[in-house]
């Protein structure tokens, strides 16, 4: 395993092809081997985001681990290292043929690439132009090429175009030898983060601007304030509606409950009143009945002078 390792690594110690040139950015450890994870360390390291990075390190890694494996050694179950020694034998179709087959630079390809396609300007490509290429370019029935190529140039397309949209002719060159992805590593480094040179643009040449982003920096924290205070005005305002609805229900339960004791109060006296109209009644026919009982007893005895007439006897 040693000898192997070192007969992989000793690849470096002999001229590389601008192939093996262009991976070789992202063998971190310089052993020979680029495994997924080197991969997604050096395109984090030119820029790119974690989820471009991570992408881009299981789409490369799956597409040329496999092929790029020597002869008489089996790579690692399911880490696809790519092996920087057989690079050339992962170069797919549908490509500009720049590389040969041996991972060779073929400097007319290059220069036809720009001949055939650098429409607006010869020395760079629009994006449309670089469409124009990729369909040039395709093979029929290739489809894993088409898709190489396809994101190959999109994202170099992407991270070094210019402010205009040009990709120019010498970001491709250093492109096919490596020497970008290293230029653009290291200027990283150098460079502070973007935010932190724009405010120190500001603070060292742009006073007047400098005032401006205060001056607004001020009105936003008082029209902050300014909305934080109307937002408790309005929570005490609902606060005050919801006390005044509560009181209002509150008197409207106690009215409810005065005028059904006074409802109740008054129908217990009709009732109570109603009940003595009616014992007077009862006992008004009881007296009308007991009088008709004597009349008739009189009558019956024949007394014709008895005190009440038979028209007082109704009965």
């Amino acid at each position: 395993m040693a000898a192997d390792a070192a007969a992989l690594a000793d690849v470096y110690n002999h001229d590389l092809t601008p192939l093996q040139k262009h991976i070789a950015f992202f063998d971190r450890d310089k052993d020979g081997v680029i495994y997924p994870s080197e991969t997604y360390q050096g395109f984090r390291a030119i820029g790119c985001g974690v989820g471009l990075s991570a992408f881009s390190a299981v789409f490369i890694h799956g597409l040329l681990g496999p092929r790029t494996v020597p002869e008489n050694m089996k790579a690692p179950a399911f880490k696809f290292p790519i092996y920087v020694k057989c690079i050339h034998k992962g170069k797919h179709g549908s490509d500009s043929g720049v590389y040969d087959a041996q991972g060779r630079f073929v400097p007319e390809k290059f220069e036809e690439i720009f001949k055939k396609h650098a429409h607006t300007r010869p020395d760079a490509l629009t994006g449309k132009e670089l469409n124009e290429m990729l369909q040039e370019n395709r093979e029929p029935n290739d489809i894993r090429g088409r898709v190489g190529g396809y994101t190959e140039w999109k994202l170099l397309y992407s991270l070094c175009k210019d402010r205009d949209g040009f990709l120019h002719k010498e970001t491709v060159r250093a492109v096919y030898d490596g020497s970008l992805f290293e230029k653009m590593e290291r200027e990283r480094k150098e460079s502070p983060p973007p935010l932190c040179k724009w405010f120190h643009w500001i603070d060292t040449e742009q006073r007047i601007g400098r005032e401006e982003v205060e001056e607004k920096q001020r009105r936003a924290w008082a029209t902050f304030f300014e909305e934080e205070r109307r937002e408790k005005v309005r929570a005490n305002e609902k606060a005050e509606r919801e006390r005044q609805i509560q009181k209002l229900r509150a008197e409207q339960a106690r009215n409810r409950e005065v005028n059904q004791k006074r409802m109740d109060d008054e129908a217990a006296c009709r009732f109570a009143e109603e009940e003595v109209r009616r014992e007077a009644r009862e006992a008004e026919r009881k007296r009308l009945r007991e009088r008709a009982a004597e009349a008739q007893a009189a009558e019956e005895r024949g007394d014709k002078s008895g005190k009440w007439p038979r028209w007082t006897q109704g009965k």
